[in-house]
């Protein structure tokens, strides 16, 4: 898949570059974390320009997000109703969650590759204020997208050597991910929920203030 990827990029460039990019923050499995080590390199060969690269890449993984959540907004509440008439309390745990402190799990999402759209869909299913959401989710793209493509462009042709590094971060940013979920849904039931939030706030309020 890569090498079909990024033999197209070096021929319709922003395109392909767009296109990956949107499809894969609507929870298509796609390397888009190698195809932006691999934008960075070849923009640093000249291939490609870095910052039109980035900005497309940006519109285009924020154009996934938001219409992700839009979708799980607007259907979300419809598909767990036809599913379950009785959501659990389980269920009930992971929207109060995502309600109080979606923060933290959106911005870390930006670094986990294929599980970057999963935080989109459940906030746009919880109600998390749009404002909130694309916040965290415009910062963290920021440093991700930006960080892996100046990467590329600093190793250049070396850029190979660290996929397995980028691959191998973004699964584990993926497992902190669930943990973190797991820990702010089961707590409750284990009476450390509310300990948890006032945890996460504190890392929300140190990382972005009052946003």
């Amino acid at each position: 898949m890569i090498t079909f990827l990024l033999s197209y990029l070096l021929i319709y460039t922003y395109v392909v570059l767009f296109t990956t990019v949107f499809l894969a923050a609507l929870a298509l499995p796609l390397p888009t974390s190698t195809l932006m080590l691999a934008t960075g390199a070849f923009a640093g060969q000249g291939f490609l320009d870095l910052r039109v690269a980035f900005a497309v890449a940006m519109a285009a993984n924020i154009s996934g997000d938001l219409l992700g959540f839009f979708l799980a907004r607007r259907f979300g509440s419809r598909v767990v109703a036809f599913l379950r008439r009785h959501p659990s309390a389980y269920e009930h745990a992971l929207d109060r969650f995502l309600e109080r402190s979606p923060g933290l799990a959106i911005f870390l999402s930006r670094f986990a590759g294929t599980a970057d759209p999963v935080p989109n869909i459940l906030s746009g299913w919880a109600g998390v204020p749009i404002l909130r959401f694309l916040w965290y989710s415009v910062f963290g793209n920021v440093i991700a997208i930006g960080g892996v493509m100046y990467l590329g462009y600093l190793v250049g042709e070396n850029w190979l050597a660290f996929v397995d590094i980028i691959r191998t971060s973004s699964y584990l940013v993926g497992i902190l991910i669930l943990l973190i979920v797991a820990v702010a849904v089961f707590g409750e039931r284990l009476g450390v929920f509310r300990a948890w939030r006032r945890i996460m706030r504190t890392l929300e309020r140190s990382m972005y203030g009052d946003a």
